[in-house]
């Protein structure tokens, strides 16, 4: 079921602005709105008769032209939460709004995926995340099937220096315990993956440079990984900065700009090692910005926005309407057409091959789910650490 093939989910934190994103240069609204921070349209990446993207996103027109980029516009979910960390929250356990889960949809699944895991782990980790130390989508209901890590041979290092077995009393029965518990179990499994991850990254390779900030090097830890061998099936990063509340301008076009390149280098390092069909990337964000611009050259905190949705399996395209810049939610902001689980149901269907009763079980109700996967996929056995995929002379 989905055998070898890997996501990697790409958290947009602060709240990214899909209007200076994906932008509908055809709909006067949009620079009635935002009459200060609107993008002009002689600078846009023009993608449709009426869309383009921020001029910031020009490593990724090589992926709009191959179809390899997938659109997914209005995404959020009913009665949107305009906290930042609620939302986060939610969109990390796919949850209702009116809901508080203490796992996350990805624990979830990889228990769906693995299990008996606590008692049997694998021999290879079952999620790597980067880039961010909160938990809620590596916390499962019998426990952490993930790593957190950055990079590997610093991450071997400091796990052989730390690890102290003989500490491993129980916890006591207390909030602080389960605190306790989490932490010891995220060591327990850095330790126990260290060395696979370090021979991965030793037998693998980079073919591209990489732009030199923490985006960059997280997709390329990931490349790395992949290229040595390394069978982990859920990838987590993360970029932070999107609360662009004032300067967005100037802060926007540098997220866009450290978000375009690297993607386009980890999609380009995956091609040149023969990697580019095992993989899709999928972008999040907790929420999107409001229609108008602010008092303070920014947008403050929104409902729907688009995701971003790469690979070569990917249908390329996009998919729902250009946003209403006229018809908005009870707080005047965009109205979603997708719920953000959609897509995650649709991943888990199209992508790891999961049935329909597993994932309600993981998500809690059921989906709609749309054609954005190309089905007619090969299916090529994975390499074990011991042989890297170099797709290169």
């Amino acid at each position: 079921r989905g055998q070898n093939r890997i996501l990697v989910i790409l958290n947009l934190g602060g709240g990214n602005d899909g209007l200076n994103t994906v932008i509908p240069f055809e709909d006067d609204e949009y620079y009635n709105l935002r009459p200060t921070i609107a993008i002009p349209q002689n600078e846009l990446l023009t993608i449709t008769e009426t869309l383009g993207l921020h001029p910031a996103m020009a490593p990724l027109m090589d992926l709009w032209n191959d179809e390899n980029m997938a659109i997914i516009q209005n995404v959020g979910y009913d009665q949107q939460d305009l906290s930042h960390f609620r939302s986060t929250d939610i969109w990390r356990s796919a949850s209702d709004v009116d809901q508080v889960i203490s796992t996350g949809w990805v624990a979830r699944y990889l228990e769906t995926l693995y299990t008996g895991y606590v008692e049997n782990p694998p021999e290879e980790p079952m999620a790597l995340q980067q880039g961010s130390t909160d938990g809620l989508l590596l916390t499962g209901n019998e426990g952490v099937p993930g790593v957190i890590v950055d990079d590997p041979s610093i991450f071997y290092n400091l796990v052989n220096e730390t690890y102290e077995s003989e500490y491993n009393n129980d916890p006591p029965e207390t909030a602080g315990g389960d605190e306790l518990s989490y932490v010891r179990q995220i060591d327990n499994n850095s330790f126990a993956y260290a060395g696979v991850i370090q021979a991965a990254a030793e037998a693998g390779q980079n073919t591209v440079e990489y732009p030199n900030n923490s985006m960059g090097t997280q997709l390329s830890i990931v490349a790395r990984l992949l290229s040595g061998g390394l069978y982990t099936p859920i990838f987590l990063t993360h970029q932070y900065g999107y609360d662009t509340h004032n300067n967005q301008l100037n802060d926007h076009n540098n997220l866009l700009t450290v978000l375009s390149s690297s993607i386009g280098s980890f999609f380009q390092d995956l091609a040149n090692l023969g990697l580019k069909d095992r993989v899709v990337l999928l972008t999040t964000s907790e929420f999107g910005r409001r229609p108008f611009e602010n008092g303070s050259d920014g947008t403050d905190h929104g409902a729907g926005a688009p995701q971003l949705l790469f690979g070569s399996k990917v249908k390329g395209g996009i998919y729902g309407s250009n946003p209403s810049l006229t018809d908005f939610d009870n707080n005047a902001n965009l109205l979603h057409e997708f719920d953000f689980r959609q897509l995650y149901a649709t991943l888990m269907t199209q992508w790891f091959e999961l049935g329909q009763e597993e994932i309600e079980n993981i998500l809690f109700h059921p989906f709609e789910t749309f054609s954005i996967i190309d089905n007619r996929f090969s299916q090529v056995s994975y390499p074990s650490n011991k042989e890297a995929v170099l797709g290169i002379p």
